[in-house]
């Protein structure tokens, strides 16, 4: 059973890693249409994938809360060599304003060390900390915009109620989300229906307000830089649930040939980065939008699968040796 859940979660996350890579390239070319599926995009992906984060982080881990922490100094190091050195850039070295998407690094130290006061099997408590981070998230939009860059503390407290809640919702059991009551089939329409609401909803705000800096969808900008109020971020927090309950829906619990990418993902978050910042500086993409569409979509498509291959070719090198070890074992066994 375990496996088909593992299997659930880790093509969710999958797809949810192709989508982070694609926006990022989005990003280079945030114009007409490329920008409504930008919008798409963000308004789910990240509280998605931090949800999934969430489910598989541990009570009181302290490995995960010092590799985590070790990572995001590792990285924001790297990064800023590789900005100096490799792009000619003149940035500062700093580490209290986590460069790109290296604060979900710093998010994922700080949530794993509040886990060790919020983790608890009381369910009403669980409900209360979860509707206390959702009014923390829409409260912190109201802080200025300098001081929610330090540390990514808007982010941070942003996406603290999709992390709670796969936290908890492993505790008590997330297979109740996808077996009970309703069948299959009637959870995929349910999901396909959420879809094509959220898609709506997301195109009438697309259409609405396009003078909207586009930065507050990241959550890291207050509501007064970004044009925008607690209405709107509400906003993104139901799309983002009612998104994260169809992909459990809708996402079967089969393994495919691309699932093993979910096991990945984070190497995948931390390398791409580097490749499309390279691409952006050689300037090879298309101006045009359609062009632009197909070429962003292939080299997320390759990223995603060239970039687990150091780590994997590590896991079949281990798994070699300890099946020599347990041959050589057996032999020597057998000798006795």
């Amino acid at each position: 059973m375990e496996k088909i859940r593992t299997w659930k979660l880790d093509n969710i996350k999958a797809i949810l890693i192709f989508l982070v890579v694609l926006g990022h390239l989005f990003d280079l070319h945030n114009k007409g249409f490329i920008n409504f599926l930008f919008i798409v995009i963000y308004f789910f992906h990240m509280p998605a994938f931090v949800f999934c984060s969430g489910y598989l982080s541990k009570p009181r881990n302290k490995k995960a809360i010092v590799k985590y922490l070790i990572l995001y100094i590792g990285m924001q190091t790297i990064y800023y060599l590789f900005c100096n050195y490799c792009l000619g850039e003149d940035k500062k070295l700093t580490y209290y304003t986590p460069y790109r998407s290296l604060w979900f690094l710093l998010a994922l130290f700080v949530w794993n060390v509040l886990l060790i006061f919020f983790d608890t099997n009381s369910h009403k408590k669980q409900i209360l900390i979860i509707l206390s981070s959702i009014i923390l998230g829409l409260l912190i939009g109201y802080i200025s915009y300098p001081s929610l860059k330090i540390f990514s503390i808007s982010r941070i407290f942003v996406y603290l109620p999709f992390f709670l809640a796969g936290y908890y919702l492993k505790k008590n059991d997330i297979t109740f989300l996808w077996k009970e009551k309703l069948s299959n089939n009637s959870k995929k329409v349910i999901s396909a229906i959420f879809m094509i609401i959220m898609v709506g909803i997301l195109f009438y705000i697309w259409q609405s307000y396009k003078q909207w800096d586009y930065e507050w969808i990241y959550g890291s900008i207050s509501y007064k830089d970004g044009g925008y109020g607690p209405q709107e971020r509400l906003t993104q927090y139901i799309i983002a649930i009612l998104c994260i309950i169809s992909l459990l829906w809708f996402i079967p619990n089969k393994k495919y040939k691309f699932t093993y990418i979910g096991k990945y993902t984070l190497i995948i978050y931390l390398l791409h980065n580097f490749i499309i910042r390279i691409i952006d500086n050689v300037r090879v993409l298309s101006d045009n939008q359609y062009i632009f569409l197909l070429q962003a979509i292939i080299i997320a498509v390759v990223l995603i699968t060239i970039l687990p291959i150091l780590p994997i070719a590590k896991e079949n090198l281990m798994n070699l040796k300890e099946r020599k070890g347990i041959k050589n074992g057996e032999k020597d066994i057998g000798k006795l």
